[in-house]
């Protein structure tokens, strides 16, 4: 067991250097993080530290060490600074909140995600995506991600909420989450946000959409207050009814926060890996090939199940695969709030962590050819002894996202619902992403829809 004493004489990690005085790589890492993480990792080794202005930020890039961090040094890791940031928007919800909070919050949230609850949503994601599809028409131009968002908008809203969005809400919460994303941009590329009182464009946009983001949400409870029951099956309504175990209820407040987190975060995440598994699909016609002779020979041309996600084997690989290449949520942050020991080094008091899914699932130790779209490799056996956590999409440790299972199963009950009818190619050859909160498609994905 490595003691306090023995941390302090261990040596700091190798530290990246060049950029401008000062600020170090930093502008450099806050204009491409995702380029350069994979160059400093590649350069420098799992354990790299980075000065910035007042902070240091240390990246992890080895599977050992981002298990310690999310198991082991749990307890005297918080989340990191720009995490912290989000609660401007999302309050005090399981994604921002520490401590005694979070413990009960989520103790709270755990029934409306056992298996069993989950299970009862496999209809409705199935009935949403066929209503997305029959509005859909041959030779059509769309934009998948706008097409995903709204669907995931759809599925949330119904399966976690019992609501419906119309499509003016719908419009204004995705105005109000993508001015969010690139307010979060600004702050985590030059470490510093405008105040309030100078008059940015975004200064400007933000407070109004936040605050018709929030009348959505009070539209939501003050519907299910109304007219919910105790037996309603909905996330809302089993927090709002919750009573903890000292006796205590969520407040209005907490309410909001947590339903703003499962509405902002359940459907942006999943519409992003969708999107991006569509984009892939449309380049790899032998791997699209193979996807559509399951879907055909489980569904028959009925419309999907639950029981059926299980014998979707290889759509299942396909989504897997997918999020490996494109992991909506690309990175991981904490902050140590004593020295701890990772990879030989001292990581201080206050460092800044960063752990980037897309490094670690880029990585050539534990993915041959890794930029390769290839869902074989999630094969039954295939992979075995790869590290726990050279795949990590959705987390991990106590922390790990409470929606995993019901995002898996969206995902595979949707692309095959697509898949059934569909097929998507690219309007354009390439794809940025903007690394945000999310890896969000800049200008969207254009694509042209071809009925089977």
């Amino acid at each position: 067991m490595t003691t306090a004493a023995s941390v302090r004489d261990l040596p700091l990690p190798p530290e990246a250097r060049g950029g401008l005085p000062w600020v170090g790589p930093m502008l450099d890492y806050a204009r491409d993080p995702l380029g350069v993480s994979q160059r400093l990792a590649r350069e420098l080794g799992d354990v790299v530290l980075v000065r910035g202005v007042g902070e240091h930020f240390v990246l992890l890039a080895h599977p050992e060490h981002i298990a310690a961090v999310l198991t082991t040094y749990n307890g005297v890791c918080r989340k990191d600074a720009w995490t912290r940031l989000m609660s401007e928007l999302l309050g005090d919800g399981l994604l921002t909140s520490e401590g005694a909070t979070w413990k009960a919050h989520r103790r709270l949230a755990n029934p409306a995600f056992k298996p069993g609850r989950i299970a009862g949503y496999a209809a409705t994601m199935v009935r949403r995506t066929q209503d997305m599809t029959r509005r859909w028409r041959d030779g059509a131009d769309v934009d998948a991600h706008d097409e995903m968002m709204r669907l995931t908008l759809d599925i949330v809203a119904e399966t976690l909420f019992g609501a419906a969005i119309s499509d003016n809400e719908a419009r204004r919460v995705g105005e109000a989450i993508a001015l969010y994303m690139q307010a979060y941009l600004g702050v985590f590329r030059t470490g510093w946000r405008p105040p309030a009182w100078i008059p940015t464009p975004l200064n400007r946009q933000l407070p109004p959409a936040m605050a018709d983001l929030d009348g959505i949400i009070h539209r939501l409870i003050r519907d299910h207050r109304q007219t919910g029951t105790a037996d309603d099956a909905h996330l809302l309504a089993m927090l709002a009814g919750a009573v903890d175990e000292d006796g205590t209820r969520l407040s209005d407040k907490e309410l909001r926060d947590e339903a703003l987190t499962l509405l902002a975060a359940g459907h942006e995440t999943t519409a992003i890996a969708l999107g991006m598994t569509l984009w892939l699909l449309a380049t790899h016609p032998a791997i699209e090939a193979t996807l559509h002779r399951e879907v055909d020979a489980v569904l028959a041309g009925r419309p999907a199940t639950l029981e059926d996600v299980t014998k979707l084997t290889y759509t299942r690989q396909v989504v897997t695969e997918a999020m490996r290449l494109y992991p909506p949520a690309w990175a991981i942050g904490r902050e140590t709030m004593e020295d701890i020991a990772l990879g030989g080094y001292r990581i201080p008091a206050k460092s800044q962590l960063f752990i980037s899914q897309w490094v670690v699932h880029r990585d050539p130790r534990w993915y041959s050819a890794p930029d390769w779209f290839r869902p074989e490799r999630w094969a039954p056996d295939a992979g075995r002894s790869r590290p726990k956590y050279a795949y990590f999409p959705f987390g991990g440790g106590a922390r790990i996202c409470i929606g995993k299972r019901f995002a898996e199963m969206e995902l595979v009950l949707c692309l095959a619902t697509i898949a059934q009818r569909w097929r998507l190619r690219r309007r354009r050859a390439t794809v940025k992403l903007m690394p945000s909160i999310t890896i969000r498609p800049v200008g969207g994905l254009p694509m042209r829809l071809e009925a089977r």
